[in-house]
């Protein structure tokens, strides 16, 4: 993608970072970590920061090269004793309350929750009290959470759209996706 992820429009009123954040508030969670690579953040998108600041605790990651894991492992450092926590991919911006809601009352405590669409696991994950002391004590170097999450049960929710598959990682995903005006498309 030739533009930060996080400030990609998700309609004519949001960024990705935004629409995810606003949902998550929405649903209910008031303990938000916002982990982001702190080359994206220019005094321009400080602005959408600083407003989102309300809503999330916004850490910048500063060693965005060793990876996604390592990028969880430092938003839950940051957040204090939690029975459940989402983990949330900035490319896949298609989260709401219905989602969120459907993962929440299927919670595994000893694993984790998984929405599934024609048998692939898609996102957000939720991850439970176990799996998160756990990771309150991995080595951040060489930590992988799919390969931690294998030890673990995992329990799949049904769900209907397809949506929760994607990944936005080029121009041409993120066309399939949006209209010119930036208005969500069906798939």
């Amino acid at each position: 993608m030739d533009f930060p992820k996080p400030w990609l429009p998700f309609n004519k009123n949001q960024t990705f970072l935004e629409k995810i954040v606003k949902e998550y508030f929405r649903f209910g969670c008031r303990q938000m970590i916002v982990v982001i690579n702190e080359a994206y953040c220019d005094a321009q998108q400080e602005l959408h920061l600083n407003d989102l600041a309300k809503y999330a605790k916004i850490i910048l990651n500063k060693h965005p090269k060793k990876g996604k894991s390592y990028s969880i492992y430092s938003g839950m450092k940051k957040i204090s004793d939690c029975p459940y926590l989402f983990v949330q991919n900035i490319d896949n911006p298609f989260i709401d309350l219905e989602l969120l809601t459907a993962i929440y009352q299927s919670r595994n405590e000893e694993g984790y929750t998984v929405p599934v669409f024609e048998n692939k696991g898609g996102h957000p994950i939720l991850i439970g009290k176990q799996i998160i002391e756990e990771l309150r004590n991995v080595n951040p170097e060489s930590f992988n959470l799919r390969e931690l999450l294998n030890d673990y049960h995992r329990t799949e929710i049904e769900y209907s759209k397809s949506e929760i598959l994607a990944n936005i990682n080029t121009q041409e995903d993120y066309n399939s996706f949006f209209n010119e005006d930036y208005s969500f498309r069906a798939v």
